[in-house]
C-alpha cells in the first residue's frame, strides 16, 4: 500500500472527516496503559511507503507525545519511508521548548508537520523542520460574520494578537490585546495594552 491514514483517539472526529474527504480508510492507533503509567503502542498496520498521522496532543500532552514518538520509531523500523504529521494543536508552541519538540520530531523520523495557528510562528525555524502553519483566520472570520454582529475583538494575550488583528481586518472591527503575565500554573495577571 502506498499511503495509510492513522489517528490517535484524541483526533478521531477530525481524522474521520479527513478520511472521508481523501477517500482513505482510517486506522486508529491503539495504545495500552499499564498500572505503573507506562504506555505501549504497536504498529499493527500493513506495510506502506507514506504514513499520514493525525494527532491532537491535547489533553494529556506528555503521554500523547510519547505515544506518537514510539509509534513513529516503530513505523520507521517497519520500512515506512515518509511520515507526515497533522497536529492541530502543536504542543509547547508558546515556550522555549518549541524548537526542542521540533528537533525531536525531526530526528525521530517525521518528515513534514502541519499545524494550525501557531502562537509564535518563526519562518526560518519552520523551514528548518518542515513545519507548515495553516491559518484558520479567514474561515473563523466567515463563520463569525455569518452568525454574529461583532463590535470589538479582544486578543487574550500578546501571542494571539497577530491572529486577532488579522481577524479584525477581515471583519472590519477594532480590536485590543490584553497583556497577560503568568504568575504560576494557576494564576495570571492581566492588564490592557
Amino acid at each position: 500500500m502506498e499511503t495509510i491514514l492513522v489517528s490517535n483517539n484524541n483526533s478521531y472526529t477530525l481524522a474521520e472527516k479527513v478520511s472521508y474527504l481523501l477517500g482513505m480508510k482510517l486506522h486508529i492507533l491503539e495504545t495500552h496503559l499499564f498500572p505503573d503509567g507506562e504506555i505501549i503502542s504497536g504498529y499493527p498496520f500493513e506495510e506502506c511507503k507514506h504514513l499520514i498521522f493525525i494527532g491532537n496532543m491535547y489533553p494529556d500532552i506528555s503521554a500523547s507525545f510519547l505515544e506518537f514518538i514510539l509509534f513513529v520509531r516503530q513505523a520507521k523500523a517497519r520500512g515506512v519511508k515518509k511520515i507526515t504529521a497533522i497536529m492541530p494543536y502543536f504542543i509547547y508552541s508558546r515556550s522555549n521548548n518549541f524548537e526542542h519538540i521540533l528537533y525531536i520530531l525531526n530526528h525521530t523520523g517525521v518528515d513534514n508537520i502541519y499545524t494550525l495557528d501557531l502562537h509564535n510562528y518563526d519562518k526560518e525555524l519552520s523551514r528548518n523542520y518542515n513545519l507548515h502553519n495553516i491559518s484558520s483566520c479567514k474561515k473563523v472570520a466567515e463563520e463569525v460574520l455569518a452568525h454574529h454582529q461583532i463590535d470589538l475583538l479582544v486578543a487574550p494575550d500578546k501571542g494571539r494578537e497577530s491572529f486577532v488583528k488579522a481577524l479584525s481586518d477581515f471583519v472590519n472591527v477594532p480590536y485590543f490585546a490584553l497583556n497577560k503575565t503568568r504568575i504560576n500554573g494557576k494564576c495570571i495577571w492581566i492588564k490592557y495594552l
